[in-house]
């Protein structure tokens, strides 16, 4: 690694084992492979140059950004997928006055984005997995049925409503409803 060759060689063997800790990190981290460090490995800013398993497409990224599972831009297919499994989720805003109804194939993924870019804390009180053409369809019927909250400047501000017992109503329904049908 061009690492060993820059610093103090005390660090350099610190700095080593931390690159080839970060390297196996990101070999299993998912379905691509480190080929190799763009300048030399310092810390998880430094970018990587890595290759997709699928399509072999090479790219260069932050290893904070690949740990944190940032996959091959190439294969990304954005937005949600009504032919794959779906999760309907409703995140409730810290005051208690929003609820967001949103749709994911991968709501692990998508939570840690609307973390990042929602400017206030929520927490996940609804989860309703299920075909994604009808989790689809759930969804709109939220969005269709109840009051918008009226957000806007942020990731995701368009899919909170306002808080309303008929709301929370809505989601145990809808739950027990799909449960009963399992």
């Amino acid at each position: 690694l061009a690492s060993r060759r820059t610093g103090c060689p005390q660090c350099g063997k610190v700095r080593i084992r931390n690159a080839d800790e970060r390297v196996e990190q990101i070999n299993s981290a998912g379905s691509l492979s480190f080929i190799r460090w763009e300048g030399c490995f310092i810390n998880n800013l430094s970018r990587a140059v890595v290759e997709c398993h699928l399509d072999g497409f090479q790219w260069s990224a932050s290893v904070s950004n690949l740990l944190r599972g940032h996959g091959c831009p190439h294969c990304a297919r954005p937005g949600f997928d009504p032919s794959k499994i779906g999760t309907l989720y409703a995140l409730r805003s810290e005051c208690g006055s929003y609820i967001k109804i949103g749709i994911s194939n991968q709501p692990g993924k998508r939570h840690s984005q609307l973390k990042r870019h929602t400017p206030f804390g929520f927490s996940c009180i609804e989860k309703i997995d299920g075909d994604g053409l009808m989790i689809a369809i759930l969804e709109r019927k939220f969005h269709s049925k109840h009051e918008s909250a009226g957000l806007s400047g942020f990731d995701g501000c368009t899919e909170w409503l306002v808080c309303t017992n008929d709301l929370l109503d809505d989601l145990r329904n809808t739950r027990d409803s799909l449960h009963q049908g399992v």
